[in-house]
């Protein structure tokens, strides 16, 4: 094989484009294995539950055990705010290209840390805690909007952001439907 020939990296996706995918599943369903096998060398894994830790053998890029990296930062403990604000500078610090997928397992405690960081920064959006006291409604507009910002941002620095949700029982009404529906946003 020529020098040329062997610096060329394989297309992903067929030389289609996905720039964000998402995947809902049960317990033991593959999703860890599925983000993991999209391009291993130039992958990095944020482990949010220690689920790609098994899969290291497929010679993951870098595996981030984020468990463990918020344990060093506060040893007494972490709440879920803590861990977005980690998490958002620790992707802010990736340059643009170092790593063709970032693969986010789960990412439902980054929501809720990113949720919770706006409910308390009001601020940021131009807005008071009375208005977000008021109106449930402008609260989960400027979430969203900011939300869609970061993870934007998450995915230029790569290919593909590819996380993974949970699933859980739906409820409408106050009780269950018998249903399973994707944890989180």
């Amino acid at each position: 094989m020529s020098s040329s020939a062997s610096s060329v990296r394989p297309e992903l996706w067929s030389g289609q484009t996905i720039k964000t995918i998402g995947l809902a599943g049960e317990f033991d369903s593959g999703k860890s294995l599925f983000l993991l096998s999209i391009d291993p060398p130039n992958t990095i894994c944020y482990d949010f539950e220690d689920s790609s830790a098994s899969y290291t053998g497929l010679g993951i890029g870098e595996r981030v055990d984020v468990p463990k990296e918020m344990q060093k930062l506060f040893p007494k403990g972490y709440n879920q705010v803590q861990l977005y604000l980690w998490w958002r500078d620790h992707v802010r610090s990736i340059p643009a290209g170092k790593f063709r997928v970032m693969a986010v397992d789960p990412i439902s405690d980054i929501e809720q840390g990113f949720a919770d960081w706006v409910e308390q920064n009001p601020e940021e959006f131009h807005r008071t805690q009375k208005q977000y006291e008021k109106g449930g409604g402008i609260l989960w507009g400027d979430m969203k909007s900011a939300y869609n910002l970061f993870l934007t941002d998450a995915a230029s620095r790569v290919e593909t952001l590819a996380f993974s949700v949970h699933m859980r029982d739906q409820f409408k009404g106050g009780a269950p439907t018998g249903r399973r529906e994707p944890k989180g946003k």
